[in-house]
């Protein structure tokens, strides 16, 4: 967890062209810099951090979600209902935790859709590893290039479906409901920040 914070006078840019996984909190004199994930400082002003609160709980809340998405969390999930309560409780946070403004709530939002539209179209046994798919072969990550990778997504979830001579017009109608919805929220949160 240390290694998410530095304190250095002056920032030296050569210590933050590195690629992280988590955001980084740099701190000099009396200004602050916040590097998202996989992105690199290349003058001093570019991430320029302000924060209402505690800046080390904000960037902690923040590295929380980024950990809570990754392929290695999804990966080792059990119970794709416990992930759904992780999600929920930091979507829907303690009223103390509302002066942060956690910049990736949004992506952890866009995860939290998906996640109940899978397990609203899926059986629980199957749901954990349609997620798992979705998110390593379907290639989601929350943040897409332009409004037709969102179709392109949702097209990507409604051909995992085997259709048979059994299947109801109620539960196409249902299925189709179901992921037009989820496009909708996502067109919702497009384009990011």
């Amino acid at each position: 967890m240390s290694n998410q914070f530095k304190i250095v006078s002056p920032i030296n840019l050569s210590l933050v062209t590195m690629y992280f996984t988590l955001w980084y909190y740099f701190e000099e004199s009396n200004s602050f810099a916040l590097i998202p994930p996989n992105a690199t400082m290349t003058n001093e002003d570019e991430f320029t951090f302000e924060c209402n609160g505690d800046a080390w709980i904000e960037t902690n809340l923040m590295n929380l979600i980024e950990l809570l998405v990754s392929s290695t969390i999804i990966s080792r999930i059990d119970n794709i209902e416990q992930l759904i309560n992780y999600y929920n409780r930091i979507i829907h946070p303690h009223p103390s935790l509302n002066i942060y403004t956690v910049d990736n709530l949004e992506k952890l939002r866009s995860f939290a859709s998906l996640v109940r539209c899978i397990t609203a179209l899926f059986p629980a046994e199957q749901a954990k590893n349609v997620f798992e798919n979705a998110c390593s072969l379907g290639g989601f990550n929350a943040a897409f290039e332009n409004c037709n990778a969102i179709h392109e997504f949702i097209e990507y979830l409604r051909n995992l479906f085997v259709d048979s001579a059994s299947t109801t017009d109620n539960v196409l109608l249902n299925r189709h409901r179901t992921l037009l919805k989820l496009e909708i929220e996502f067109l919702k949160n497009w384009p990011p920040d």
